[in-house]
């Protein structure tokens, strides 16, 4: 219903597959080779973005067959779960935030001190993660798609634009493996806004002739890239 409206835009999501895919390949990377799924409920219905990094976590496992996929409430009681099953798991795939946790217990849980995770977002613990070799990869960063969403709106009601193509866009994430990325992250993301005022002003302006730099912005979307656009 939603996007029949005369009022509706567009789409700017994040790259849930993308992501996913991502995260698969870095627990490879490390030599994992028995991976499970845990997906964790912020309420009784799984978000749409679980869904997506669910259904790529699954695709890019696809050749060791059909990979576990534990629903859970409580990260804790999913570990435990795991634990009592026996299995020589040795690569953890996480859909959501966790609550503060750290992947060190996590190990300790599991009964297996080389066990690598991958998931999204940040909290307290992810840099000690990184430090300890137990997190590979986090995806984060999705202050991008709503970053760029303000600006497009803003411009489309600015210019008085009544645009018959309707934008669909999917962001990629910042990708995290380090504790020295984790600390650029923390810097250009987080104490500060991702895109300056100077990038938004940019943007807006030349959204009003075409949206190739939205685009641009979007695909381009990387710590790399971010560090490249505040240093000029």
């Amino acid at each position: 219903k939603a996007m029949a409206h005369e009022y509706f835009l567009g789409c700017l999501l994040s790259d849930d597959s993308s992501a996913g895919q991502e995260m698969t390949r870095a627990l490879r990377r490390e030599g994992c080779r028995e991976i499970s799924i845990l997906t964790y409920h912020w309420g009784d219905i799984l978000s749409n973005a679980q869904q997506r990094r669910n259904r790529s976590f699954q695709e890019a496992l696809e050749p060791q067959g059909p990979a576990d996929n534990l629903e859970i409430y409580s990260f804790d009681e999913g570990l435990r779960y795991l634990a009592g099953l026996n299995e020589q798991l040795d690569g953890l795939l996480l859909s959501a935030r966790l609550e503060e946790y750290s992947f060190r217990v996590a190990k300790e849980i599991l009964g297996n001190e080389e066990m690598k995770f991958a998931g999204f977002d940040m909290h307290g613990y992810t840099r000690e993660d990184l430090e300890d070799g137990a997190l590979v990869l986090a995806a984060c960063g999705q202050q991008n798609v709503a970053q760029l969403a303000v600006a497009y709106a803003y411009a489309f009601v600015k210019n008085g634009k009544t645009w018959e193509e309707k934008i669909d866009l999917a962001c990629p994430y910042l990708y995290v493996a380090s504790p020295e990325e984790f600390d650029q992250y923390r810097k250009l993301c987080v104490e500060e806004p991702a895109y300056s005022r100077e990038m938004m002003v940019k943007l807006i302006d030349r959204l009003e002739k075409n949206t190739d730099l939205l685009v641009e912005y979007a695909q381009n979307y990387s710590l790399s890239w971010l560090q490249e656009q505040k240093n000029s």
